[in-house]
């Protein structure tokens, strides 16, 4: 059985009852956010980082390979692949292999919402 909050509305022409189901929605979605936060602070604080370090390894490892074997592909004359193939995939990883490298040194990052004249 769903919470309420992802029943559908009993009646679907009620406007209200659209409204208020979509609040309900947003507002288990919310608390659903605020609960695996709480359990991912818990889980960072009592594992220690060398338990996962070996785990981490390896799979850095396979997606490293895994990029040079793409690379391979795309390099290869005839490839139905797009040049634009590899950060399609990869975007996001490095997205956070910067932010790991940036928390490592301890710097701010810039925020993307501040126009680059206005940052010091």
């Amino acid at each position: 059985m769903l919470p309420s909050a992802f029943a559908r509305p009993s009646s679907p022409s009620s406007a209200s009852s659209a409204v208020l189901w979509a609040h309900d929605f947003v507002a288990a979605g919310d608390s659903i956010d605020t609960l695996l936060r709480e359990r991912a602070k818990l889980l960072a604080g009592a594992e220690n980082a060398s338990v996962t370090a070996p785990l981490r390894g390896a799979t850095v490892g396979l997606l490293g390979r895994f990029r040079d074997a793409l690379r391979d592909e795309l390099e290869e004359e005839g490839s139905p692949l797009s040049a634009g193939h590899e950060a399609s995939i990869f975007s996001y990883i490095d997205k956070l292999s910067a932010d790991r490298a940036r928390a490592a040194s301890q710097s701010p990052a810039p925020s993307e919402d501040v126009p680059l004249s206005a940052q010091p």
